[in-house]
């Protein structure tokens, strides 16, 4: 994947840009051509993400280099990352959020089309993590390596994600050792878009965890462990 910012591609509503999603626009001298609008499944993540952050209008972006639906074998087009320094949360930290288990496109070229608005878009789904942000101008790119793979057994598996599911982790999750499960949970900050252009998603969000606290979550009250981990 490339790792480095998307430079000159800000996301004010309504704006016109090509992100890439249009494999119909030659290479060379653009100038007198005017960009394809964003695909509308891009623009629906986008704007769910710009409710929450919205003075962020230009956040990092990383992108695989070669699309999956062009042969590439990250299946995620996007990862967007924002800076979370809001009141309700309990630090300050990177937000993590995928663009590629809905549909972006709305042409089949890699989910087929949802039946209706409200139907689910693709899996349903995208993905976000939250890492306590600490000395680091730019976020780590380890949570990015864990959503790719995560996405990769999905769509080679047709195994979907819901809340309460939780991912044992042969690697280490960043620099830790003890840290062995990802839960799944609702995005207590991003709101489920439906209807959507292209279907109806929501985002599900990982949360690092031990194994004794993984068994906390499986004997007591799920979310309720869950929340305290994600204050700790």
């Amino acid at each position: 994947m490339d790792l480095s910012p998307k430079n000159g591609q800000p996301f004010p509503p309504g704006s016109v840009q090509n992100t890439g999603h249009n494999p119909n626009v030659p290479p060379g001298n653009h100038h007198h051509q005017p960009p394809p609008p964003i695909a509308p499944g891009f623009q629906a993540i986008v704007c769910a993400c710009q409710k929450l952050y919205p003075e962020q209008q230009n956040p990092l972006q990383l992108s695989t280099i070669v699309k999956y639906w062009l042969g590439g074998t990250d299946p995620l087009d996007y990862i967007t990352v924002y800076s979370n320094n809001q009141e309700d949360s309990c630090y300050p930290h990177w937000h993590y959020v995928t663009c590629g288990l809905t549909d972006l496109h709305g042409d089949g070229r890699v989910h087929p089309p949802a039946a209706s608005p409200i139907a689910s878009s693709g899996y349903g789904f995208e993905l976000t993590f939250r890492l306590r942000r600490r000395e680091e101008l730019v976020p780590p790119s380890w949570p990015v390596k864990v959503m790719q793979k995560i996405a990769k057994y999905v769509f080679e598996t047709d195994n979907s994600l819901v809340p309460g599911d939780h991912i044992t982790w042969a690697d280490s999750l960043g620099a830790s050792t003890v840290l062995k499960h990802l839960l799944v949970s609702e995005d207590s900050q991003l709101l489920p878009v439906t209807p959507g252009p292209l279907g109806s998603f929501r985002f599900l969000q990982l949360t690092c965890c031990t194994e004794s606290e993984l068994k906390a979550v499986q004997r007591w009250n799920g979310p309720g462990v869950l929340r305290l981990l994600q204050s700790s």
